[in-house]
């Protein structure tokens, strides 16, 4: 029996479509609007043609037609040309991926058995079919295989298989992939520590906008690490990951700008990235921003006091011991 609280909602929602309904026939409301009509005739037309392209897919990938069936997974798992269903999507991509389907496989493993979305979660699956994808040159693949390895997710941990797959999708141009093998290059992780090599790779994922690749750069020129020591291009790299919101690149490109090495003072600016940086809780901006407010910099003081209330408010007690 439907509640009454449910039949009145039935009622309205019966009510508001005939209502909609009339209006659009009867010409009144939007429907005078030739941008409406027009908008809705493109996407009639839109829909026409993702029907028929999921029927000549679905076609195909009957009779066996590896592209075909990512494609079909594809349009099931947005719901172009047909209900969006996330179990035909991996029942179809599953399909393309055990025909060696290489963007199929990627598609399952990260979209399907890593998010758990139309087949249970799972990561040994995840990664075994990274692995294959992998193992047809897919530098993405390789990538995200690499991890699995770095971190154990899924198949044995294994630093210095994560290292040799982190490398072939670097030499690949892989930008995530660059940044990981330049990580474990300078830290010695999987590989023996290589300062000089770590540089090489940070660089090229620092010149594509990686912040993290560009902090650690900026580390390197400003410890003298596998680079030259040099406080200009240490500045440089930090305020390139700075703009990108990179905290630590923020924290450090502050204290250049106090002590106007490598860059003229400016401590105002260096105040405003201090509070920035302090706000996302940092380790060192909270105190290095009290340590300026106690010496009476009052620009210092405000955003100390601005920053403690929000803190406050947050429930966590700011600055005190």
């Amino acid at each position: 029996m439907m509640s009454n609280t449910k039949m009145s909602r039935s009622i309205f929602f019966a009510a508001v479509a005939v209502f909609l309904a009339g209006a659009i026939s009867t010409g009144c409301g939007k429907s005078e609007d030739p941008d409406f009509k027009e908008q809705h005739t493109v996407n009639a037309a839109e829909q026409a043609k993702d029907e028929a392209e999921f029927r000549v897919y679905l076609q195909a990938a009957e009779q066996g037609s590896a592209e075909a069936q990512y494609r079909l997974g594809l349009l099931y798992s947005y719901g172009r040309g047909v209900k969006q269903s996330l179990e035909e999507s991996a029942k179809w991509l599953e399909k393309a991926a055990e025909q060696g389907h290489v963007k199929a496989q990627v598609h399952l493993a990260i979209f399907c058995y890593e998010s758990g979305f139309g087949v249970p979660q799972s990561y040994g699956k995840a990664a075994k079919w990274l692995k294959k994808a992998a193992e047809q040159g897919d530098a993405f693949a390789q990538y995200n295989y690499a991890s699995h390895c770095e971190n154990g997710k899924g198949v044995k941990k294994d630093l210095e298989e994560a290292v040799a797959w982190y490398r072939k999708a670097a030499e690949q141009d892989q930008n995530d992939a660059q940044v990981s093998l330049g990580k474990c290059l300078y830290r010695g992780i999987g590989v023996k520590q290589d300062f000089e090599e770590a540089a090489v790779w940070l660089r090229k994922a620092a010149e594509s906008h990686r912040s993290e690749a560009q902090t650690l750069l900026g580390n390197m020129y400003q410890n003298g690490e596998g680079l030259p020591k040099d406080d200009e291009q240490a500045v440089y790299w930090y305020r390139k990951a700075a703009d990108w919101g990179d905290s630590e690149a923020q924290y450090r490109l502050a204290l250049y700008l106090l002590d106007g090495i490598g860059v003229p003072k400016n401590t105002a600016e260096a105040i405003r990235l201090l509070r920035v940086t302090a706000e996302k809780r940092y380790p060192g901006a909270k105190d290095k921003l009290k340590e300026l407010a106690d010496k009476g910099d009052t620009q210092a003081q405000k955003a100390f006091k601005e920053v403690e209330a929000e803190h406050k408010n947050d429930g966590i007690s700011f600055g005190r011991r």
